[in-house]
């Protein structure tokens, strides 16, 4: 009985050290601490958007092009055909400088001179410079370099055409986007209106000055401009998807801004511009082709 005494007293004493050490040892303080707060990604219109003029969109839709790009490529390796076509109208040219050892024969004498002694060295040097041209051959190339000049300036012609080209359809993505941003925010401003004219018929409607079908009415008027503006909701989207593919970056940090068009020159008179069509990048190209097809430049 005294030994189960004993060991019950001693099991008493482990758990008072046991206690004892856990009431006395600190506890980490990150477990008494807060979690740090997660990074708010914001809203776009929270973060700092950069405006977008046209002038920047035109720009950024002649890196993006790889139309240009490859209008560029075909203007450089006309430079490229042209040399090529002189060096295969001009042939091969080579110098050749030859060096020869003979050995010395057993009569010949270091005193002789003239004729017999130039027969008799042991060391000759010869240089010549060689033209080859295959026969009946540079009749196409001739015809490569004298239609050259118009084939350069019928691909620039129409790399030019293309920068054109390029800039109305830049030109009418952006303002496409800018329209239908003013249409919506008309349309919001007439939501708004409509939830003011709701809340007054129904305080109209409550002392008696207003019957219940007023307010049906407007509300019927008012889903109708909802869908209106979920209707350009769409279309923005659309639009700006298409701004955003001719200019290679994504909208959504940027907002377009119009510029001044108080510089702009005043359109000039249609007879004036009829007469200058002629001077149309692609009329000029078109033009060009003419003469490179009549040199049978293929």
């Amino acid at each position: 009985m005294s030994q189960t005494t004993s060991t019950l007293e001693s099991m008493k004493t482990l758990l008072f050290i046991l206690w004892a050490a856990a009431a006395f040892i600190p506890a980490p303080a990150w477990a008494m601490a807060k979690m740090p707060q997660l990074p708010s990604s914001g809203s776009v219109s929270e973060r700092e958007q950069k405006p977008l003029t046209l002038e920047d969109c035109y720009q950024l839709a002649l890196k993006q092009s790889e139309m240009l790009a490859m209008k560029q490529a075909d203007i450089e390796k006309t430079w490229a055909d042209f040399l090529a076509a002189s060096g295969d109208l001009i042939g091969d040219g080579r110098f050749i400088m030859t060096d020869s050892f003979i050995e010395p024969q057993g009569g010949s004498s270091s005193s002789d001179s003239g004729a017999t002694a130039n027969a008799f060295r042991t060391e000759r040097r010869e240089k010549k410079f060689v033209i080859s041209q295959p026969l009946f051959q540079g009749l196409r190339e001739v015809a490569a370099v004298a239609g050259a000049g118009h084939l350069r300036k019928q691909r620039e012609g129409e790399a030019q055409r293309a920068r054109q080209v390029l800039f109305t359809e830049v030109v009418e993505a952006f303002y496409a986007v800018l329209t239908t941003e003013h249409d919506l925010e008309i349309t919001q401003t007439i939501l708004a209106l409509y939830e003011e004219r709701l809340q007054d018929l129904a305080m109209r409607e409550k002392i008696g000055k207003s019957r219940a079908s007023e307010a049906i009415n407007a509300r019927s008027r008012m889903k109708a401009v909802e869908a209106d503006a979920a209707d350009m909701r769409g279309v923005l989207a659309f639009q700006r998807r298409l701004l955003e593919f001719l200019t290679g970056i994504a909208l959504e940090n940027h907002f377009l801004k119009e510029t001044d068009g108080e510089n702009l020159p005043d359109p000039d008179d249609l007879d004036n511009y009829l007469s200058s069509a002629g001077r149309r990048a692609d009329v000029r190209a078109a033009y060009h082709a003419s003469r490179v097809g009549f040199q049978n430049v293929v």
